[in-house]
Order: C-alpha cells, then structure tokens, then sequence
C-alpha cells in the first residue's frame, strides 16, 4: 500500500477505532448493570442470620488495625467486598455508621432481684440477672466477695434463655455487705458480643426471710453538719419501731486524722445510744458512720446508711448563737482586691482563736498561702506572709469553730472566693490609686513595728518590709502617687 493510499485510509481507520471502543464501553455498562442486579437478588435472599454474620465479619475487619499498607489493602478490599453483599450494611457504612445493631451488640441488664447498692437482701438467695436477649458463657469472670474480708463466696452459675443465675454454695452472712462482680465479657450474646462489667455492691438482711420496710429514723440529738456539739455529748437516734443490734458497725473519726474514737453503743427499746468513752476533742470535726445494717427491727430488717459530720465547741457546757460576720474588707466573690491586703472580718461580739483553722489558698492551683492571724476584740485579721499575686483568685476558708466567741461557741464556716487586682504599690486605704490620703494614713503608723498591739494594721503601711514604720515607706510610697 502506497503512502498515500495509507493516508486516505487514516481517517477511516480512527473513525471504526471509536466505534468499536463505543461497543465496549455499551457492554461494560450493561454486564455492571447485569452485576449489580444479581448482587441485589443474593442480597434479597439474604435471611436474618446471613446479614448478622457478614455485620460480625465487618465489625472484626473494624477492629484490625496494622501499619502494614498490603494488609491494609487486602482488609479494605474484604471490606468492600462484604459491604456489596447487603444493601442496609453498605448504607451503614457510608453514614460512618458502626455495624452493631440490635442484634449485633452487648447484652444489656434490664432487671435483677439484687439491685445496685441494695440492703435487706434474703441470705438464701438465688441472684438473678435478667438481659435484653439471649446470652451463653463468655469468659465466666463471676465473683461475690465479701465487703470487709475480700474473700470470695463459693457460688454456681447457669444460664436459662437470657437470664444469669448465680447461687452461693452456702447461705449469705447476717447483716453483711458484698461485692457483686460480672467482668467484661462474662457472658455473651448468642452472635459472641459480650457484656460490659456489671459491679455494685449489696446488703443482706439477718434471715432467709425477711420481709418489711427498714427502721426510720425519726429523730436525733445532733443533727447532720451541725457544730458547737458538747464534747461530752451522748449522741442518740430514735426509730420509728422497736431496733436490736444488726452488724453494730458505727463509728465516729476525726475528720482530719481519721482516727476512731473508741465508743459503745446500746439500744433501749426504739433508740439508740452512741457513748464516746472519753470527751470528744473541743473545736473538732468528726464524721459519725451508722452503716447499713448496723441496726435492725425485729424482723431482721435494717437500716439504711447514715453519715455525716458534726463539730464540737470549746467545753462541755456551751449555749448561745455562734459569732456571726457582721463586716470585711474583702466581700465574698469580690474582685479587685490589692495584693498587699490584710484581711479583716468584724463579728458581732468578741471571739478568739478556735481550731485556727483558717486558709487562703489559689484557685486554680489549690497552693496554700502563708498567713498569720491575730484578732483584736470582735475582729480577726489574716495576714499573708507575702505579697498576694496580681490578677489571681483565691479561696479563703474559714472552717467550723476556727474561731470562737467568750463562751467557746465557734463560728459556721465562712468559704468563699476573691481575685485580686493589679499592684497599687502604697494604697493605704484600697481605693485603687496612690494619692496624698494615702501618704496620711501611712504617716499616723510611724514608729511602729512589731512588738506593738496596732501591728496588725500598722504593718500595711511597712511598704519596704523592714519590719519598721519610718520616713522611707513615706518616701517609697511618694514615688507612686498618681498611678
């Protein structure tokens, strides 16, 4: 063939060349459709437990995870290929929906005869566990131990449909406080899901049988969080019915030390009697523990936990109304507070020191600040040791009976924030400017220093820190007049 027989037949040639490659784009597309349509058949026949198990493959494809970019590939093309098998699992997928669907999850308790946290269990009791769908065993982590001891309560274990049924080998102890623990995956559903960790604690009564409310407490002789109790005080606490003992574990502990205090109880018909055997410490906090079951009605039923705190005055016999703020320079959740304040709180009668627990600490950091207290009169004053730091909130904690009035009634606690401002070097009276006033008020403190009574106020005016009010605080102070 001549060139220019080669040339005229070019155009011909490009033009079938299109046609052909039209034909089998036109047959890719039809054996697609052809494809995809076989796909949605299988997929409609597809019964209920085909789509759970390739709903469990999935999950467990989910679950791999491997730096290795091969086995990466052939995990996504698993994937896909799975995800083409059922329509409603490859929707799922591109919502960046997880496939655990109702039936492809964990178990979930939806009753029991032993609720969290309950008392007056029966001692011979079968507990049983109730889910939302069949289960089998998983890795059977089933342990009851005792509250107290930790050991371990010899039980049996069984499944029927979707309930767990754990029974002790022997009765359940009187009046005793176990441990109920279901681990993760202890039992499964049926698909091989497992249960998340089941973990509470229960009471038992002090029979097999004991049937009834628990014991009310009607009324006591120091109510809860209350202060200036006498440190010779027989606590007690009435009953709506007749009580025995149950467990008898009562405390009472300091709050700080944690120590017990040693005491003996008795019961006389519907009330019961706490007696520390020495005198409580004066100005303390104590917490009183009546855990449950400690005592009982006559049915074997008992009560239900009481505790709280409570904090004694200053002797045996005191009376009156604790000392009540009735001024400060610093106000609750004030702001703007100088760096370099003395803190005084005015009360409405003369006090003194208490349990001297008093302090001043950082918000954000919990640190404590060093302060000094002293009082004059009706008035304490707390003095940081150092400059405040600026633009900073703090807590000032005030605690129960940290003070006390003349006749040893202490104080309720006083707790509150304040944030101090930026340093107003020599701002005598906290206006928030240096000026002429406040070179006045510094210069009525001259000469003072330590050993004197007015110290406490006087020592503001100790801008230098020498410990010494003199003509070089005046001096220091009259460089910022103005800012």
């Amino acid at each position: 063939m001549s060139k220019n027989e080669v040339q005229r037949m070019q155009p011909h040639e490009e033009k079938r060349g299109c046609f052909v490659r039209k034909i089998l784009i036109m047959l890719l597309l039809v054996l697609m459709l052809f494809l995809t349509l076989v796909s949605s058949l299988q997929a409609a026949t597809y019964n209920d437990n085909d789509q759970l198990k390739i709903a469990v493959i999935i999950n467990s494809l989910e679950s791999k995870k491997t730096n290795n970019e091969q086995a990466k590939k052939d995990i996504e093309n698993l994937k896909s290929y799975y995800l083409r098998k059922i329509p409603f699992i490859r929707n799922a997928a591109h919502e960046g929906i997880v496939i655990n669907n109702a039936d492809g999850s964990a178990p979930v308790l939806v009753s029991t005869n032993v609720p969290k946290w309950s008392i007056n269990i029966p001692t011979n009791i079968t507990i049983s566990l109730t889910f939302d769908k069949p289960i089998k065993f998983g890795n059977k982590k089933i342990q009851i131990y005792d509250w107290d001891t930790f050991d371990d309560i010899q039980i049996d274990t069984h499944i029927d449909g979707n309930t767990l049924f754990i029974d002790p080998v022997n009765n359940f102890s009187s009046y005793s406080k176990y441990m109920l623990d279901l681990d993760d995956a202890a039992i499964s559903s049926l698909d091989g899901f497992g249960n998340e960790s089941i973990y509470y604690s229960f009471c038992t009564c002090g029979c097999p049988d004991c049937i009834g409310s628990p014991p009310e407490l009607l009324s006591m002789n120091v109510p809860e969080w209350s202060i200036n109790v006498p440190i010779d005080t027989t606590f007690s606490f009435t009953f709506n019915k007749t009580i025995i003992k149950g467990n008898d574990k009562i405390q009472i502990y300091d709050w700080d030390t944690f120590e017990d205090v040693q005491i003996s109880t008795t019961i006389t018909n519907n009330t019961l009697y706490i007696n520390p055997t020495d005198n409580l410490q004066p100005y303390t906090k104590y917490m009183l523990v009546i855990e449950d079951e400690a005592i009982s009605d006559l049915n074997c039923v008992g009560n239900e936990e009481l505790f709280y705190s409570f904090t004694t005055c200053g002797c045996e016999l005191c009376s009156g109304e604790a000392p009540y703020l009735v001024s400060t320079n610093v106000p609750e959740w004030s702001i703007n507070i100088p760096i370099n304040t003395t803190l005084t709180l005015s009360f409405d009668k003369p006090i003194m020191i208490g349990n001297s627990k008093v302090e001043i600490y950082n918000f954000d950091t919990y640190d404590n600040i060093n302060i000094d207290l002293s009082i004059n009169g009706s008035t304490l004053f707390i003095n940081p040791s150092n400059n405040l730091d600026i633009f900073t909130k703090y807590i000032l904690d005030i605690d129960d009976a940290a003070i006390s009035d003349l006749n040893c009634i202490g104080n309720e606690e006083i707790l509150y924030s304040f944030t101090t401002s930026e340093d107003k070097f020599g701002d005598m009276n906290t206006d928030g400017s240096v000026n002429i006033l406040d070179l006045l008020n510094m210069a009525q403190y001259i000469g003072s220093k330590p050993t004197d009574p007015i110290w406490t106020v006087a020592q503001k005016a100790d801008v230098n820190k020498d410990e010494m009010v003199n003509i070089l605080d005046l001096l220091m102070t009259a460089q910022y007049i103005g800012s």
